[in-house]
């Protein structure tokens, strides 16, 4: 009886004490005690002090990962592993440690793998958020306990690999998007991490390119970048928000004017060259490698690191002159969102030529379309659609040679050479998360920005503080200016005006996403879709883009359908497969948009119109079809309402009855625009057309978020242009 007091105790002084406790944090306590109580919930066999400690570290958020909880976390990941990797090849026991170690660290999958320890605790109110309808909740638990007892096991690891599966699948298929967010952020963290790893290069056989220069210290000594080190100013002309395309440019020709100008990004900065920043999700928003809306239909993917979107994209470049492009910004103008000759031809021509001189933008060359953009290319040519070279951020592939990535990024085109000027250099400090921009008494004129310095991610080749800047670190710090830029993308942008106190209900709205589903296509013959030049070729369409593109063994792990037993099957023909992708030229909505929750961070809402779902059939349909003209022998979709077309018959079906229903689908955004849109009316927009948060004074904004609707394409090359003008016309 004492005993049963003491963890009574225990757990109650637990609930009391979590940090950061959730609203519903008494249900969560009422239910774990419950449930840690409950007769017959731990056998004789059951180790007593495990669960006390498991149910524990479960309701502190996650708060607490001691040592003790090991046993049980790796309980779990070896049936986990198990599962994603059903048959095992030379390897992989020593993988399954390293994912162990790795993912301890991480502690959502950390918390997840202890939560799975015990399968009943999924059937309580603890594990649903509080703002969840109870009856959607209700119908969840159901489900759950139905299964449970038709199993009668208590730990994941006790299920079998088809038991495990359909308790997946619960999850996958559920109506709450935090189940459906917890499924794919365990498939995708086990998928990608099992394929793109030597035992994924056996199954797929291929060669999988570098993450990092294998002599990368002789490599770091070898190309010192000899910045300066520098003292803070107390005050700066201007304050650079973000270091993406639109940053970058910014900062680099302020400075050039001979401004004083200090620029900030929240993201780590690596030594150019030393590792292929496409490949590391600490250099992704919010450092991760998933970041989903609020009901975890849509994959959200944007930078967070030094150069932003130019660092982590694959380099595919739209002309801002393109008519696709220039159609939309007539629209703008035509809708009254820009004045008569802003962003006029000429003027785009001009800062256009100067970016694609900075940046290095090339066409690549016919021979270097490789079979995987054939597939798009023969496809569209046979069914009479037309077809086109991308222009790339890239070197050829003569000049690629010898480095760890072929891509050029805004922080060799404008970022160092800003920050090695020798008599105004620019200052620079990653690792910095901006709070909030302060203004003056009047509340309105900007007075500069409060920052706190934190570290940085512990990968290979960062640099933590390249110009030595001697803001003290850990702390909250105020640092002045005469004007503040926001260039932190369309997801940090909104958040920072809506945490800066700024009035606008227009703030966050209007989101434009270009959401995307990859298409792949099974052939007879050889793909071998990493080698060459990754993507060339695009097919342009009304409503919507076919873009080809590249995927390693882990993405399409992640995006083929199937249980990880078929998948696995699939892989072992990896060379076989071929892709692109559809991209939706969405509409503008007010109901998409960011919010911010009760911490200060970005939720974004997004919801597909029922135009764009008409919009995005049509175009899957397409490219279904042109994938068949081809010559797949069927097509694979990420898709349980569709997920395998044998015929063109199955395309017509598809085109008719696909609903895009939010949980059998999995769809991808990269492009983000449109949450601080300019305009000539505050009702209707943020920024006035020379980018001035309305209702203030030198406060701007500069970067995808001032789009009013769609730029038409990809955006980055429309971002630099746009941030050039914008640049040159600062007062």
């Amino acid at each position: 009886m004492k005993k049963y007091i003491l963890i009574f105790v225990f757990l109650l002084s637990s609930c009391s004490t979590v940090e950061r406790a959730p609203s519903n944090v008494t249900d969560k306590c009422s239910d774990i005690i419950t449930l840690f109580f409950k007769k017959n919930s731990y056998g004789k066999d059951k180790n007593f002090v495990r669960s006390l400690i498991e149910k524990t570290i479960i309701l502190s958020e996650g708060k607490y990962f001691a040592d003790e909880s090991a046993p049980l976390r790796k309980e779990t990941h070896h049936a986990l592993f198990e599962f994603f990797l059903p048959e095992k090849i030379a390897g992989s026991d020593q993988l399954e440690q390293l994912l162990f170690d790795a993912f301890s660290k991480n502690e959502a999958i950390a918390k997840l793998q202890l939560t799975l320890n015990d399968l009943s605790f999924f059937g309580t109110r603890a594990t649903y958020p509080a703002t969840e309808a109870k009856e959607i909740i209700e119908a969840d638990q159901k489900k759950i306990n139905l299964f449970l007892e038709s199993v009668n096991v208590e730990r994941f690891s006790s299920l079998t690999e088809g038991q495990k599966s359909e308790f997946l699948s619960l999850f996958k298929d559920s109506e709450v998007q935090s189940r459906r967010a917890m499924y794919f952020k365990i498939k995708s963290a086990y998928m990608s991490a099992i394929y793109d790893s030597p035992i994924g290069e056996q199954i797929a056989k291929v060669k999988l390119p570098l993450k990092v220069r294998p002599d990368l210290a002789e490599f770091i000594k070898a190309h010192p970048l000899n910045l300066p080190q520098v003292q803070a100013k107390k005050k700066y002309d201007v304050i650079v928000i973000g270091s993406g395309p639109a940053g970058s440019v910014i900062a680099h020709e302020l400075q050039q004017k001979g401004k004083s100008v200090l620029l900030l990004e929240q993201g780590s900065f690596v030594h150019p060259g030393a590792i292929d920043t496409r490949k590391f999700s600490e250099l992704k928003y919010s450092a991760q490698p998933n970041l989903f809306n609020d009901d975890s239909s849509i994959i959200f993917r944007a930078g967070g690191a030094t150069g932003g979107g130019t660092a982590v994209n694959i380099d595919l470049a739209f002309s801002p002159e393109l008519k696709e492009v220039r159609t939309q910004i007539e629209k703008w103008r035509a809708e009254g969102f820009i004045e008569k000759n802003q962003f006029s031809e000429e003027e785009m021509k001009n800062a256009y030529a100067y970016i694609k001189k900075q940046v290095g933008t090339r066409t690549p060359e016919k021979n270097e379309i490789n079979a995987n953009n054939n597939v798009l290319l023969d496809g569209a040519m046979k069914t009479n659609s037309e077809a086109r070279l991308y222009d790339l951020n890239s070197y050829p592939p003569l000049e690629a040679k010898g480095k760890i990535s072929d891509k050029k990024s805004s922080v060799e085109a404008f970022l160092l050479p800003a920050m090695n000027d020798e008599k105004n250099p620019l200052h620079f400090r990653p690792n910095t998360t901006v709070n909030k921009v302060l203004f003056e008494e009047d509340g309105k004129t900007v007075k500069g920005v409060a920052i706190k310095i934190t570290a940085a991610h512990s990968i290979p080749g960062a640099i933590d503080n390249p110009m030595g800047l001697d803001f003290a670190k850990e702390v909250d710090l105020e640092v002045l200016a005469d004007k503040v830029i926001i260039s932190s993308g369309s997801i940090g942008t909104p958040s920072l005006l809506l945490n800066s106190g700024v009035q606008n209900e227009m703030i966050g709205k209007h989101i434009i996403a270009h959401p995307s589903m990859p298409i792949i296509g099974k052939f007879n013959r050889p793909i071998n879709i990493l080698e060459g030049t990754a993507s060339t070729v695009y097919v342009p369409k009304k409503g919507y883009i076919l873009e080809s593109t590249s995927a390693s063994p882990g993405y399409a792990a992640i995006m083929m359908p199937g249980t990880p037993r078929e998948i696995q099957k699939k892989l072992e023909s990896f060379n076989q497969y071929a892709g692109f992708g559809v991209m939706l030229v969405d509409e503008s909505s007010t109901s998409n948009k960011v919010l911010l929750d009760k911490n200060g961070a970005p939720v974004i809402h997004y919801d597909l119109t029922e135009q764009d779902k008409v919009t995005f059939r049509k175009g899957i349909a397409d490219a279904a079809r042109i994938m068949f003209a081809a010559g797949a022998s069927e097509v694979l979709l990420p898709s349980t309402e569709f997920s395998v077309l044998k015929s063109l018959k199955d395309v017509e079906a598809l085109e008719k009855n696909l609903k895009l229903i939010k949980s059998k689908n999995v769809i991808t955004s990269a492009h983000i625009q449109g949450t601080a849109r300019m305009g000539t009316d505050p009702s209707t927009s943020v920024v006035d057309t020379n980018q001035m948060v309305w209702g203030t004074k030198n406060l701007y904004v500069a970067d995808s978020a001032i789009h009013p609707q769609s730029v038409g394409a990809n955006p980055m090359q429309t971002i630099y242009t746009l941030a050039k003008i914008f640049a040159d016309n600062l007062p």
